[in-house]
């Protein structure tokens, strides 16, 4: 999904990154670190392995970006996800299966939208 998208990848990565240095800043960890982990950054098989425990990090992401994913529970106890104008024609029986349904079309979308725009 990461090197299929590299403008939305990009973003993430660098959102991610952030929030990981923003997390030391209570703590003593020399700026010189945060300057490594800054060169370095992070490479697609972690942010991977973030996505597939918990999609739902990348939401503000994508809310920041105008694509906000709504998921829907039924009372039939299943999950359903609406993107713009797209719904999933799909029942998930998860949450997490749900979320990332909606994190594949919004890197879809993303993508587009920053080709589109030359954003980034």
């Amino acid at each position: 999904m990461l090197e299929k998208h590299p403008l939305t990848a990009s973003v993430i990565k660098e959102w991610l990154l952030e929030k990981m240095i923003a997390s030391l800043e209570s703590k003593s960890v020399p700026d010189d670190f945060k300057e490594i982990m800054r060169k370095e950054g992070i490479q697609n098989n972690r942010v991977a392995e973030l996505i597939d425990a918990n999609p739902r990090f990348l939401f503000d992401v994508f809310d920041k970006n105008d694509i906000v994913i709504e998921t829907f529970y039924s009372i039939e106890e299943y999950f359903t996800s609406k993107i713009e104008n797209e719904k999933s024609s799909k029942l998930f029986k998860t949450r997490k299966e749900c979320d990332l349904w909606g994190i594949n079309l919004a890197f879809n979308l993303l993508e587009k939208k920053f080709i589109e725009t030359n954003k980034i």
